[in-house]
């Protein structure tokens, strides 16, 4: 099994709009990850898995971009920059 190491600490930075976005990153293996249903969020797509067919579906109505649900579990200092 590889670790998963969540972390903020990612030579990309995240924009949506203009505006930078922090969800958090996982490196694997060095290399750097974003989760496929946070990155949906931010940008207004819906991510859902088919358990039948075990992939992931992307819906192709668009919504509100947000950041509601996104929890950076890299960062428990609260007095960091989000």
């Amino acid at each position: 099994m590889v670790p998963a190491i969540p972390t903020r600490d990612m030579s990309q930075t995240v924009y949506v709009d203009g505006t930078r976005v922090y969800p958090t990153g996982y490196n694997i293996a060095d290399n750097n990850y974003f989760k496929l249903r946070d990155i949906g969020t931010l940008v207004g797509f819906g991510v859902e898995r088919n358990n039948e067919t075990q992939t992931a579906e992307i819906s192709t109505e668009r919504t509100a971009p947000s950041t509601a649900g996104i929890k950076d579990e890299a960062v428990s200092d609260a007095s960091l920059p989000r």
